[in-house]
């Protein structure tokens, strides 16, 4: 099997979404049950560059936004603001494999577009119609989707002005020409497709990434030209250097991240805080003067000394992503947010999950987007509780909207101002937060004796370290879907005493749990023990071994 890419053809590609849906209700896998249905009264609405957004999360540019079929699985499940993966002028690049390590932390070795440049527009001209198709065809409110896809550039001005970056762009703002051929073969699949107004201009922002060593001057005079030459709304992407050594070192050592190296280089060669912030008021002056929106993308990898034997010993330096750069990227935003009164634009990715995207929105963050977290476990679907735990936080704060909700977390202050209080405040929490902690999560245990097979996949950890080898992914299951009866009956099939288990067992299942990985252990002895709190003995009326009334 070859490690490179090979985009399948259109016409397969449109089979695949509409047959899958037709006959499994499905696409790609995601059952439909599990698609994010927008509604009028979602109170996560809000707005980018002048465009509507049913919600405000999507993926980070990276390795899951450059094919079709994954921007539009983002989002089935909930992506609206999609950051497309970082097209440059050299598309033949010979990227070392395995370039990802997302164990915990993020680590990866690759930094660009793995297709060529007309290929990476047809995918995003091909995902595209697709999400109009689909929107249509799911029966989803509104005319169109409210959705936002942000190009991501690079790494320099040269190269951005290069014949086949400046095909990119002209193609991006009108891709008619080649529109009108994907509309006749998704057509074979969904007729309804021709009658759809679906946009020539797929994007009008675009987000710069550049190499790290780019000095102040030509990250300028790049978003100048996207701005002024263009015509593009345009943020920049920031690197977690800006905080500084001292700070930046501090929080990865007290976040218990002590293998982590960050080269005296890594500060010496990125952008300066000190040159940073008269370069941003430039581009504020000049977005100003053309109408357009400018802001910032907090934040790029962060540059480390590679460690890891996963990547090629070659390879001396990796960028680290995921929680790991949390607590740095908010005290940086939070930095930013005081240099500029509040009045810089801001994008944040840098260890969102479902459990902080609230609190991100209460910190002032206009989009939040995620790369490592959709790399793990549950991928797409992780979305889904993206947003059902933001609706939860609306709810709990009677908020029907993002300014009230920003607001409320702050003693009903304006809306700028309440934020810039969430963020200084989140900003003091996230430097002791638990869950950012590296030893949180406890990746090393998941790994048993038994021997590794081709079904190995199908066995859990946690029976392997029961003394009994209980049933515990059937017994779970069963509670999973109120099915008392059945965990009473798994329960007592395999142990004689799962009442006094249930309270005292020194349950080393858990030390294996999978879960370790994303946050905590299932709770397994304490959930035997809600089980046989179900069971009502014979003398109270019930069969031995069944549950009574509840």
């Amino acid at each position: 099997m070859s490690d490179l890419f090979y985009p399948i053809p259109s016409s397969q590609l449109f089979e695949w979404v509409f047959t899958e849906l037709e006959t499994r209700d499905s696409i790609f896998g995601i059952a439909r049950q599990n698609f994010f249905v927008p509604t009028a009264s979602d109170p996560f609405k809000t707005t980018a560059f002048g465009h509507a957004l049913e919600t405000p999360f999507g993926p980070a540019a990276g390795p899951h936004s450059q094919m079709a079929q994954n921007i539009v699985a983002a989002w089935l499940c909930g992506a609206r603001y999609i950051e497309l993966k970082t097209v440059q002028t050299l598309d033949e690049l010979d990227v070392s494999k395995p370039c990802i390590d997302m164990e915990d932390e993020g680590y990866n070795v690759e930094w660009s577009q793995e297709l060529k440049v007309y290929q990476s527009f047809d995918e995003y001209l091909r995902a595209w119609v697709l999400i109009h198709a689909l929107h249509h065809a799911l029966g989803f409110p509104g005319d169109s989707p409210a959705i936002v896809f942000n190009l991501s550039v690079g790494y320099n001005l040269e190269g951005i002005q290069q014949p086949n970056m400046q095909w990119f762009l002209e193609q991006m703002q009108d891709c008619s020409s080649y529109k009108n051929d994907l509309l006749q073969q998704c057509a074979r699949y969904y007729p309804q497709v021709l009658e759809l107004d679906i946009p020539d201009r797929i994007s009008d922002n675009v987000t710069l990434s550049t190499m790290h060593g780019c000095p102040p001057d030509e990250i300028e005079r790049i978003c100048a030209y996207l701005m002024q030459e263009q015509g593009l709304h345009t943020y920049v992407k920031c690197n977690p250097t800006l905080l500084g050594p001292e700070r930046v070192r501090g929080m990865l050592h007290d976040l218990g991240y002590i293998d982590v190296v960050v080269p005296d280089s890594a500060f010496e060669h990125d952008l300066e805080y000190a040159a940073a912030v008269p370069m941003i008021r430039s581009l504020k002056a000049i977005a100003r003067e053309v109408g357009l929106h400018f802001g910032v993308k907090l934040s790029n990898t962060l540059e480390v000394e590679n460690f890891r034997k996963v990547f090629d010993a070659e390879e001396k330096m990796m960028y680290l992503s995921g929680r790991a750069l949390h607590a740095i990227t908010i005290n940086l935003a939070d930095q930013l947010w005081r240099e500029f009164d509040g009045d810089l634009p801001m994008s944040f990715s840098a260890g969102a999950d479902c459990f902080n995207v609230a609190e991100l929105l209460a910190c002032g963050m206009q989009t939040i987007t995620t790369c490592s977290d959709l790399l793990k476990t549950g991928g797409y679907l992780r979305l889904l509780q993206y947003v059902d735990n933001t609706r939860g936080a609306f709810t709990d704060h009677d908020a029907t909207n993002i300014d009230a909700f920003v607001t409320a977390l702050a003693d009903g202050d304006t809306a700028v101002k309440a934020a810039g209080a969430n963020l200084s405040r989140y900003a003091q929490k996230v430097q002791a937060e638990h869950t950012l902690q590296k030893a949180a999560f406890l990746t090393s245990r998941s790994k048993t004796s038994r021997e590794l097979e081709l079904f190995d996949c199908i066995e859990a950890p946690c029976v392997d370290r029961c003394a009994i080898d209980q049933k515990v992914p059937q017994y779970l299951r069963a509670v999973s879907d109120g099915n008392y009866e059945k965990a009473v009956q798994l329960t007592l099939e395999d142990n004689p005493v799962p009442c006094i288990l249930g309270r005292v067992c020194d349950h080393l299942c858990e030390t294996t749990c999978i879960r370790t990985h994303l946050d905590e252990p299932l709770a397994i002895r304490e959930i035997k023990r809600f089980i046989m709190d179900q069971e009502t003995p014979p003398e109270a009326g019930g069969k031995p071994g069944l549950p009574g009334p509840r």
